[in-house]
């Protein structure tokens, strides 16, 4: 404890708050609790009163390291929950997988689309006779590929 403190702002600023002077707060029993006897009113005037071990006893019992929600109580139950788990996880991931892939497939599909619509928008005028047969040639495959709309 032989070391300053390196926080003097903070201590500063908080030195005059209520929580650092109330004598009050710091005085009190943090760890009391107090054991409140049951009314009358509730079980009448042929109410017994309570065995002197009994209270004890139920503390002690609540106090036990015998959690139903352990993995200790029933391992193999566990590894069944585990495994179950995995499981729902694997197939939730296999379905955001196989969800994306589809979207950046039809996402490749649309890019292509407008690749061919911008060849087919390609004016050949003008142009050497051999790129020309070329780009035509492209344009030809291209209306083979996307055939117009029959109604």
């Amino acid at each position: 404890m032989g070391s300053d403190f390196k926080h003097r702002s903070a201590w500063l600023f908080l030195k005059n708050k209520h929580k650092w002077t109330n004598p009050q707060s710091t005085n009190a029993k943090r760890y009391h609790f107090r054991v409140i006897d049951e009314d009358s009113e509730h079980f009448g005037d042929d109410a017994l009163p309570r065995p002197p071990g009994l209270q004890r006893l139920a503390k002690s019992q609540r106090s036990g390291s015998n959690s139903t929600a352990s993995s200790c109580s029933n391992p193999i139950a566990y590894q069944e929950f585990m495994a179950i788990q995995y499981n729902l996880d694997r197939k939730a991931k296999m379905q955001v997988i196989e969800q994306e892939s589809e979207d950046r497939r039809r996402l490749i599909q649309s890019q292509k689309i407008a690749e061919d619509m911008e060849v087919l928008q390609i004016n050949t005028r003008g142009m050497d006779p051999a790129d020309a047969a070329i780009i035509n040639a492209q344009k030809a495959r291209i209306r083979l590929a996307y055939p117009p709309p029959t109604n």
